[in-house]
């Protein structure tokens, strides 16, 4: 029974020292593989900070841009407010001339074809043909 009892520490013993090495194995790859994490971790920070800086600048940019084109739509309301105002002048003021020159303009228009009539009745009946 002794045998048994030395052969199973030994084999326990063995399984020990087999699972210390493989312990020790894997923290040295746990290990290694945390510096790569942290080496990776580095080169991204390294390459994203400049990347970070051209997003704000673009995103500055964009909003100067944004900024400006809402200054021109409002001047161009502004304009197209003033030209449809002029329109409206115009439209008055052609009104207004038609209202106030039409009138005596078709009365002369009368009077001088009467008057061309007229003057021709008249040379018809002092010179007949």
């Amino acid at each position: 029974m002794e045998m048994i009892l030395t052969v199973s520490v030994v084999v326990i013993a063995v399984c020990m020292v087999a699972l210390a090495f493989t312990a020790v194995a894997n923290g040295y790859r746990l290990r290694r593989l945390a510096r790569e994490a942290e080496r990776l971790t580095e080169t991204v920070r390294i390459q994203v900070q400049p990347l970070i800086q051209e997003i704000i600048k673009i995103t500055g940019d964009v909003r100067n841009i944004v900024q400006g084109v809402e200054r021109q739509a409002a001047k161009l309301d502004d304009a197209f407010d003033m030209v449809r105002e002029t329109a409206r002048n115009v439209r008055d003021f052609e009104h207004t001339v038609r209202n106030r020159l039409g009138r005596p303009l078709l009365e002369i228009s009368i009077l001088g074809n009467g008057v061309v009539r007229g003057v021709g009745q008249l040379w018809n009946r002092l010179f007949p043909h």
